[in-house]
């Protein structure tokens, strides 16, 4: 990857954490905690999402696509205790050992595949605390009722909070049958800014059975006819991603919201440079960059050259990972007469970019792609286009 830096950039979280944790942990590794912090590290740990256990009820059957229009839902329902002890030193600082337990309840989703790759069924719903509320509280600020995405595999358990963050795989599991109890436990040691350690272990199980009264329908099913926003629909039906960003391999498809409120296949703009801009409307290099993309981009067209701005827009630098509303996104395009897609980013550029960039990572962020769906390079913040231009006419001229 060749990583440029166009000089100004509005500052990222490097370790994406998203929730509070209090003051207490110094260094947390959140893909084994219940620290409520971001779990995205280790969501490509585990490739293996092969499962001898068919969770997907077929109804009907897209003759042109070969892939079911529903699906009957899975749900999961668990529970999970976690215990905290603490040395002798974090005791004299006021911590005591104690225990608390939250049950969980999910609806399975579909359109958000790149929040856990290794994931056969992801599910989002609602953790309760049931006992132990001041036992948390040592440790955490948020409060006793949260949404948390719980997936698994047939070898691996996920989780992540808040809604739209990746998952990161907590421990192993053999997967037990529908409507049986798959046990799941994990531990991890942390030190605490205040001195001393704090060592945490859980343990706990879920289930998860289908609901055939509840369809689902496949994302690359909620489009039919032409986008009214007149996006080009080339998808070739032969791209394979595995969601992991890498110069030379495709760009992972999504299915995001556009600016006429449609859901619009990212594949289906294959076929012209594209510059996936992932963007903030607080962040004032990335107003710089919508400003001017336009001029650019009819420049690149009098040379002969398509491309397109791709915005994968966030909610704010304060919470990048929230959906925005649609009035955000409009007036995003009125501001800078935008002609390209600006996309209500799920924590697809959020969750996916910022491994790319080995978490050095700020607004803009941008990605660019070749025509054939491939990463040419990326990089963070903006100063001006002569750079991508550069870019673009050395990667055409090869």
């Amino acid at each position: 990857m060749l990583l440029l830096s166009f000089l100004i950039a509005c500052g990222g979280d490097k370790a994406l954490d998203s929730q509070d944790t209090g003051s207490m942990c110094a260094s947390c590794d959140t893909s084994e905690s219940d620290t409520d912090t971001d779990t995205d590290a280790d969501t490509d740990t585990d490739t293996d999402t092969d499962t001898d256990t068919d969770t997907d009820t077929d109804t009907d059957t897209d003759t042109d696509t070969g892939t079911p229009s529903s699906l009957d839902a899975i749900r999961v329902e668990g529970q999970a205790t976690w215990t905290l002890e603490f040395d002798a030193t974090a005791e004299s600082a006021g911590f005591f050992d104690c225990t608390y337990t939250r049950t969980y309840e999910g609806l399975q989703y579909l359109d958000q595949p790149y929040l856990c790759p290794d994931c056969t069924v992801q599910t989002g719903g609602t953790a309760i605390m049931t006992e132990g509320e001041e036992c948390f509280a040592q440790i955490s600020s948020a409060g006793t009722e949260r949404y948390e995405a719980w997936g698994f595999s047939d070898t691996g358990f996920f989780r992540g909070s808040p809604e739209n963050q990746a998952m990161g795989e907590l421990t192993t599991i053999t997967l037990a049958d529908e409507g049986s109890e798959t046990s799941i436990a994990w531990a991890s040691e942390y030190e605490l800014t205040d001195g001393g350690t704090m060592d945490l272990s859980a343990d706990g199980g879920f289930t998860w059975t289908t609901d055939p009264d509840t369809q689902l329908t496949p994302p690359e099913h909620s489009q039919s006819g032409p986008y009214a926003c007149g996006w080009p629909q080339e998808d070739p039906g032969n791209l394979i991603s595995d969601y992991t960003l890498a110069d030379g391999n495709v760009f992972p498809n999504a299915y995001l919201r556009d600016q006429c409120e449609e859901q619009l296949s990212i594949w289906d703009l294959y076929g012209r440079y594209l510059v996936f801009d992932n963007t903030q409307p607080d962040c004032g290099p990335c107003k710089s960059m919508a400003d001017t993309s336009e001029a650019f981009v009819d420049s690149m067209a009098d040379q002969g050259i398509d491309v397109m701005l791709v915005s994968l827009m966030g909610n704010g630098l304060s919470e990048p990972w929230v959906e925005p509303s649609t009035s955000t996104v409009n007036s995003w395009v009125s501001a800078y007469d935008l002609t390209g897609p600006v996309l209500a980013d799920r924590g697809f550029g959020y969750g996916l970019l910022p491994p790319y960039f080995e978490y050095d990572y700020g607004f803009p962020a941008w990605i660019l792609v070749a025509p054939d769906m491939t990463i040419v390079t990326g990089g963070v913040g903006f100063s001006s286009w002569d750079a991508m231009e550069s870019l673009i006419l050395d990667h055409a001229g090869e």
